[in-house]
């Protein structure tokens, strides 16, 4: 029996939600997603600060993606990861480059004494104000750029997900501050992230499975279906990124 179009493109949702996903690398839809990005460099932002750093350390650095493309890194470089397939890809990947890899979240307490690191880094991850000032060295700064609570609000209402956050760079200058730490920068943005077919959406929805919980194609074909007409009518699949960069030195008293 010849299968008929809406069958085909299930076949090829089906495809894309099985397909592996290693680390933090989306090079299996690199051509199929396009974003925009935040005014600053958070990369070049980073290489500064390690320039004239002895120690650091970069919390949750997923698959360590990242962190090797910094290279040349402090002499005492340390990373951490939670999630464990993360954790062993991000060994293998950083272990060889001298970098000791910690299994934890990055809010986790570490055992590291009190004023170790010149520099902390969290891209996308968690962290815990209280243990970042206990850890800083006195100057020593701490480089977060992080995702918006409202990030892809109107992706993630397509699939009736409910989600309320106050996420945001006022939230995380508040921790901060209230732990004794001071804020040397703070930006916000948004911009716009297009895929270019509704099999690209569901690999970045598996990839990333918090962002609509239990998320499968079978479950949400209907939607998928939806975008796909939009998709057939000439219509953008844009949705709205939000990031936003916080840095923090502990001054000395």
């Amino acid at each position: 029996m010849k299968k008929n179009s809406a069958e085909i493109l299930l076949e090829r949702w089906r495809h894309d939600e099985s397909a592996p996903m290693h680390g933090w690398d989306f090079s299996y839809i690199r051509n199929r997603m396009a974003s925009e990005s935040p005014p600053w460099d958070y990369t070049d932002i980073v290489r500064e600060y390690l320039a004239n750093a002895e120690s650091a350390i970069d919390l949750e650095t997923g698959g360590g993606e990242f962190l090797s493309s910094l290279k040349p890194l402090p002499t005492k470089m340390y990373a951490t990861e939670g999630y464990a397939p993360n954790y062993e890809l991000a060994k293998r990947r950083l272990s060889p480059l001298g970098i000791h890899v910690i299994h934890c979240m990055g809010d986790a307490p570490l055992s590291f004494p009190e004023g170790y690191f010149d520099v902390i880094l969290n891209r996308h991850g968690t962290f815990n104000a209280v243990e970042i000032r206990r850890l800083l060295k006195p100057n020593g700064v701490f480089c977060t750029q992080q995702v918006g609570g409202k990030n892809l609000h109107d992706l993630i209402s397509l699939f009736r997900v409910k989600k309320k956050s106050d996420w945001g760079a006022a939230k995380v200058q508040k921790n901060l501050t209230s732990d004794g730490l001071t804020i040397v920068k703070s930006e916000e943005w948004s911009g716009k992230r297009v895929f270019h077919d509704v099999g690209a959406i569901v690999y970045f929805l598996k990839a990333i499975p918090w962002i609509v919980p239990g998320f499968t194609v079978d479950k949400y074909k209907s939607v998928l279906y939806n975008l796909q007409t939009r998709l057939d009518q000439g219509e953008l699949l844009a949705f709205t990124d939000e990031r936003f960069l916080v840095i923090a030195k502990k001054v000395s008293k």
